[in-house]
């Protein structure tokens, strides 16, 4: 019997496609296994154009409020349809359930489904409400990735790892309409014929014009200039992408009023969008669903990163592409705070020439930060390749990224360690290594001290106030953004997930986390005197030269 795997994401549209690269890797790792998808009613628009689905299940979240909300209805009514949604969903024991979307209700969704087994894959609630996680992974994933700002993990990343899949290398993620395919290539191809020049035919650049929040967009202004510069370019075509939404056809006629409505629009929904995506030859978008559409059609991409989007990680991961930001530690990544957008349309199109290898004059705001997915042992990292960078910001990233890697993964390269590190210059890596030397050594005693608290404690039960000051004051330093943090975090989680009512058994258990914890930070400053001695002999080998 083929193993099934049962994704459970309520996530919106951009989720959903993103969570494709997963199923390919399923497919690619376990060829005669079955996917099957719990979702929400509304995501079936975008789930039917994803490849190797065996089966989904919907749950008609409107339905179901309404039951909730009206008096004249019976609650139970509301649990009848959830059950009826579910009612096709078996899982036997060798099945795995995959909390994707790790919100309240799919986490209990995944509970009640893996009760008395052990075969789900992220978190999922204990019999008394506490959080259970499936692995270590899920702990970066859920505790680690969502609170420390360098987020030195692309969340695609951590979806791989947790079922211990390499992503896949298959290009088949993406159902293609046939009909779309010729429709959209001809089109086109008429298209690039209408400003062919003797550099060649001309190329055709999307825009998609709005996002799901107006925070992300790129302005209207940006729009005008970027559209404008695009026409008087010998060898591009701007075209606009829209769906049938109204509200964003409304927009694109408003842009298309200023231009004298002179402009080309694309009107697809996602049964089409895919075919009109592969022939583009460079998509210009803020963060939307049509991003991650666009890294499973493999076309071209520029993500503007601005307001809410989180792109380090869930940004593109095409490496080709490029992502435009300002600098990421002083974004507020959040809708409820209104931030001034450094992004122009210079910028923007300045990255349209250098991704389609024109002639011309490139020129960027010193605000903005540009970003390129790299392949990083075996996962997506964020490569910064121009701009003013932060490079303190960007050595934490790294060294955090590295020391996941050795704590979780045991796993530690030393020619890729210092091929990253060896941009930076020599100072600024000592210094970054002096300042979190001393961090992880104010952790160190701030464990030492709860380690001693603790042995107060099971000598005498008076002694409960300073053990629980000093647990206090270590797990304090989860928030802060030195690497010492990442290991807190991880401390954190694992002790908010103790189950046992028993204070024996969980002073036992407290006692050998802080004695984890305590390995961990020796791993972080192992890994920083590593950087160390290489820097010197860097150093030194540099001064030998120069005498020379």
């Amino acid at each position: 019997m083929s193993k099934k795997y049962i994704i459970i994401n309520f996530n919106r549209f951009g989720d959903i496609f993103q969570s494709a690269h997963l199923i390919s890797s399923i497919k690619e790792s376990n060829p005669h296994s079955q996917v099957h998808y719990i979702t929400f009613k509304e995501n079936l628009k975008a789930l039917n154009i994803l490849n190797n689905v065996d089966e989904v299940h919907t749950i008609d979240r409107k339905k179901i409020t309404a039951f909730f909300s009206n008096a004249i209805y019976s609650d139970g009514l509301a649990f009848n349809e959830l059950e009826q949604s579910l009612s096709r969903v078996r899982v036997g024991n060798h099945d795995q359930i995959i909390n994707y979307s790790n919100d309240r209700l799919s986490t209990y969704l995944a509970s009640y489904l893996s009760e008395g087994e052990e075969n789900y894959n992220g978190i999922r609630f204990s019999s008394i409400n506490t959080v259970e996680y499936s692995s270590d992974t899920a702990i970066l994933f859920n505790d680690i990735e969502t609170s420390y700002a360098p987020t030195p993990f692309n969340f695609n990343d951590c979806y791989h790892k947790l079922l211990g899949l390499t992503q896949a290398q298959s290009s088949d993620a993406i159902i293609f309409n046939s009909e779309h395919d010729n429709k959209a290539k001809e089109g086109l191809e008429l298209l690039r014929l209408s400003k062919r020049s003797d550099q060649g035919n001309g190329l055709i650049v999307g825009i998609q014009v709005t996002s799901s929040t107006p925070s992300k967009d790129i302005s209207h202004g940006s729009l005008i200039g970027l559209i404008g510069q695009l026409q008087d370019n010998p060898r591009t075509i701007p075209v606009l992408l829209v769906s049938p939404a109204a509200s964003e056809k409304e927009k694109v006629d408003e842009l298309n009023a200023y231009f004298s409505n002179e402009l080309i629009s694309i009107e697809s929904d996602f049964s089409a969008l895919p075919s009109v995506l592969k022939n583009l030859d460079l998509l210009v978008t803020p963060d939307t669903s049509v991003k991650h559409l666009a890294d499973l059609t493999q076309t071209l991409c520029i993500e503007v990163s601005q307001g809410e989007s989180p792109f380090l990680k869930q940004g593109t991961i095409g490496t080709r592409n490029y992502i435009l930001t300002s600098e990421p530690s002083q974004r507020a990544y959040t809708k409820h705070i209104k931030e001034k957008q450094c992004i122009t349309d210079e910028d923007i199109f300045s990255a349209c020439i250098e991704l389609l290898k024109l002639d011309g004059d490139v020129s960027y705001n010193k605000e903005t930060i540009i970003y390129r997915p790299l392949k990083l042992n075996g996962g997506t990292y964020y490569m910064p390749i121009k701009g003013e960078i932060n490079n303190r910001f960007e050595l934490r990233r790294f060294f955090s990224r590295t020391i996941i890697e050795k704590n979780y993964f045991d796993y530690f390269n030393q020619n890729s360690f210092m091929k990253m590190i060896s941009v930076f210059d020599e100072t600024e890596i000592k210094e970054f290594i002096r300042d979190e030397q001393e961090s992880v050594g104010k952790v160190m005693k701030d464990l030492l001290a709860t380690l001693r608290s603790l042995i107060q404690l099971q000598e005498n039960n008076k002694n409960a106030s300073g053990f629980i000051s000093s647990l206090e004051q270590l797990i304090s330093n989860a928030f802060h953004s030195e690497l010492s943090a990442v290991s807190v975090l991880d401390f954190r989680a694992r002790i908010e997930a103790i189950t046992s009512s028993d204070l024996k058994t969980n002073l036992k258990e407290t006692e050998s986390l802080l004695y984890a914890l305590k390995g961990q930070l020796k791993n972080t400053l192992t890994i920083l005197q590593h950087a160390t001695t290489k820097s010197e002999i860097k150093s030194n080998t540099r001064r030998q030269e120069d005498s020379l």
